[in-house]
C-alpha cells in the first residue's frame, strides 16, 4: 500500500511539473511568441538607442532591414505582397547605401526607384525613405552616397 501511495504521489508531482513547464513555454519566448502584423512577422520593436546608435542601425532576424522600419513596411504595406516586396527592396537597398557606401550599392538603391513611373507609389515609399532617415548621421550618410546622383527610366524594361 504504501508502494501504491508513493507511486501516485511521484505522478501527481511529474504531471504537476509537466503542465508548469508547459505553461512557461520552455523560457525561449523568441519561439514561441512571434510578432505579426497584417498577416506577416516582424521582429520586436527595437530598443531606441540602440538602433540610433549607428547607421546602420538594429536587424536582429538579418534580413537587410532595420527592425523598426521593417514593422512600418508590414503597417503600411502589408496587405499587398507586391507593394510590400517594393518597399522591403526599397529599404534592403537604402539601407546597404547607407550602412556600407559605394557607387555600386547607390546604383542598386537607384535602379530600384528607376522603375516606379506611379507619384502615388514613390509618394508612399518616401515614408519608408524618412523612416530610415530618422538621425543626423543617417541624413548625412544619404547626403554622401547619392551626392551628384541622378535618377531617370533609361534602361528600364518595362
Amino acid at each position: 500500500m504504501a508502494c501504491k501511495r508513493a507511486s501516485s504521489f511521484w505522478r501527481v508531482v511529474t504531471l504537476t511539473s509537466a503542465m508548469l513547464l508547459s505553461a512557461c513555454g520552455g523560457g525561449d519566448k523568441s519561439v514561441t511568441s512571434a510578432l505579426v502584423i497584417n498577416g506577416i512577422a516582424v521582429p520586436p520593436e527595437p530598443d531606441k538607442a540602440l538602433n540610433q546608435a549607428t547607421v546602420a542601425g538594429v536587424d536582429s532576424n538579418g534580413n537587410g532591414v532595420r527592425d523598426d522600419v521593417e514593422r512600418l513596411i508590414a503597417t503600411q504595406f502589408g496587405t499587398s505582397a507586391p507593394i510590400y516586396a517594393q518597399a522591403m527592396t526599397h529599404a534592403k537597398t537604402l539601407g546597404e547605401a547607407l550602412a556600407s557606401p559605394s557607387q555600386e550599392a547607390s546604383q542598386r538603391h537607384i535602379d530600384v526607384l528607376r522603375c516606379i513611373t506611379e507619384s502615388k507609389r514613390l509618394s508612399d515609399l518616401k515614408s519608408v525613405t524618412l523612416a530610415t532617415l530618422d538621425t543626423a548621421t543617417r541624413r548625412t550618410a544619404y547626403a554622401l552616397a547619392f551626392a551628384g546622383a541622378v535618377i531617370t527610366d533609361e534602361g528600364c524594361s518595362r
